[in-house]
C-alpha cells in the first residue's frame, strides 16, 4: 500500500464511502463508533474512520504489520521513518503525544516514545487534524 498525502492510502481515497471500502476491502473484523462519533471499520492491518453524516473516509490508521510505501520507498517501522519524515517536514509538531506532519498529512504514534503497542501511522484528509488555540503543541525534535 502506498501513502498518498492528503489523497488516501492504497486503493482508497479520502472521500470514498463506507460502502466503497466494503467493496474494495471486504467486510471489516469490527464496525464501531469513535468517541467523536465517527464510523470506524477495523481490519487486521488498519483502521478506517469515516464522517458519520456523509459516510466519507477521513482517516486511515495503519498498523505495524502492514507493508507500506511513502515517497516511493518502503516504510520501516522504526526511527528511520520518523527521521525521513522530519527531513521532509522540519516543522513537525508534538500534539498531545502524536507527532504530526501537516505537510505530509501524517501523524505518528509510538515511534518517538517507545510505545510499541501504540505504534501506528495515521494518514488524514486535509482539515481533519488541526491545531486549536488552546491545544498543547510543542515543536518536535528528533530523539538522538
Amino acid at each position: 500500500m502506498n501513502i498518498n498525502p492528503y489523497i488516501g492510502v492504497g486503493s482508497l481515497n479520502f472521500g470514498d464511502t463506507v460502502e466503497k471500502a466494503h467493496e474494495i476491502l471486504g467486510m471489516p473484523l469490527k464496525t464501531g463508533t469513535t468517541r467523536k462519533g465517527q464510523i470506524q471499520l477495523r481490519y487486521p492491518l488498519f483502521i478506517l474512520r469515516f464522517d458519520s453524516e456523509n459516510r466519507q473516509l477521513n482517516e486511515f490508521t495503519v498498523l505495524p504489520e502492514c507493508e507500506l510505501t511513502f515517497s516511493g520507498k518502503p516504510v520501516k517501522w522504526d526511527l528511520s521513518f520518523l527521521s525521513e519524515l522530519t527531513e521532509s517536514d522540519p516543522e513537525m509538531v508534538d500534539l498531545y503525544g502524536f507527532i504530526v506532519s501537516f505537510k505530509n498529512g501524517i501523524a505518528l504514534s509510538g515511534f518517538h516514545d517507545g510505545d510499541e503497542s501504540g505504534k501506528a501511522i495515521h494518514v488524514f484528509k486535509e482539515g481533519v487534524w488541526s491545531i486549536a488555540p488552546d491545544d498543547e503543541v510543542k515543536p518536535f525534535v528528533l530523539p538522538r
